[in-house]
């Protein structure tokens, strides 16, 4: 949100529109001097702006004297005209399995509930999204934990909203070649993709300096975008990559090459669990996207689609 758009009354009025979105009927509002401190303002402006929401009708209240002021009801169509967000965008992978698409009609029915415009963006790197995300394009970003820690690790402006259990994002990793005889060549090409932190840690822990030490085998790294790395492989560019099993079992890899699991440290199992990484800065956004964003229902119509029960909405 830019602030310099907005007159000081229009700035209180919108971040507490934002704050009291993810009010439920019956919760008492946050006292007037919590407020005043949160938002940096006078009690005056709080009170203006609680007094125009209930004149639009966005809000309904209830005073109690000293036990507080509760809300009654909210019309979510009205409230959400209030906290110039128009829409809220998410970005996302491509949904090219089954998992990715549940896990996107999941995000997408919750919101639709809610009355929230919203839509999805798809870009491919976590990377990339982050770098969206950071820059305002979009809201929120789907990534795996691993990606998303390491990144928070670096850009302190963001932060992992939620984190769901593992094989939410992933069912796992294999490794994907298309020589039995691998290990034999004198120059072993590795795909990697740096845009995906996860999978560039996997490539190098795998096939760094000490796997050279130990094996004699010269390692040249090829980089690559992810979704190039099967096709890479099919046409010699590279000799062997890691990729996730989803997309192994939709048949990606062709006759003539090979998959075979690898096993995971329980740091890289969190490459299966999916997050919602949002940045700080963007007021009111991160209580909204808790509120709306249920975790058990998030994860009950994942389920769905994965089993066929439901069909993908995105």
């Amino acid at each position: 949100m830019n602030s310099s758009l907005y007159s000081k009354q229009g700035l209180i009025r919108i971040m507490l529109a934002r704050r009291l979105f993810g009010l439920a009927r019956g919760d008492r509002l946050p006292i007037i001097a919590e407020l005043t401190e949160e938002f940096d303002c006078s009690r005056g402006l709080v009170q203006n702006a609680i007094a125009m929401l209930e004149e639009t009708g966005a809000i309904v209240l209830n005073k109690r004297g000293s036990l507080g002021t509760f809300l009654v009801s909210t019309d979510y169509s009205k409230l959400w005209r209030e906290t110039a967000w128009e829409s809220i965008v998410g970005c996302s992978p491509l949904p090219y399995t089954k998992r990715h698409e549940g896990l996107a009609t999941g995000i997408y029915s919750l919101m639709d509930k809610m009355g929230i415009p919203f839509r999805f963006a798809y870009m491919q790197g976590a990377e990339t999204r982050a770098q969206a995300i950071m820059s305002g394009k979009f809201h929120f970003a789907t990534m795996s934990k691993v990606a998303a820690q390491i990144i928070c690790d670096r850009e302190p402006s963001l932060h992992i909203l939620m984190s769901l259990p593992p094989l939410s994002y992933l069912g796992g990793y294999a490794m994907a070649y298309r020589d039995k005889a691998w290990k034999e060549k004198k120059v072993l090409k590795v795909g990697i993709d740096s845009n995906s932190p996860d999978h560039a840690l996997m490539i190098r822990s795998r096939f760094g300096a000490k796997y050279e030490a130990k094996t004699g085998q010269k390692v040249e790294f090829v980089p690559l975008p992810y979704t190039r790395m099967i096709e890479a492989m099919h046409s010699g560019l590279i000799d062997i990559t890691i990729y996730n099993k989803d997309g192994l079992e939709l048949g990606f890899v062709q006759a003539g090459a090979y998959v075979s699991d690898i096993s995971l440290t329980d740091s890289e199992k969190d490459g299966t669990c999916a997050v919602i990484l949002v940045s700080n800065e963007d007021y009111g956004l991160a209580p909204l996207l808790k509120d709306v964003l249920i975790m058990e229902k998030l994860l009950k119509t994942q389920n769905e689609v994965m089993e066929g029960k439901r069909t993908p909405i995105y």
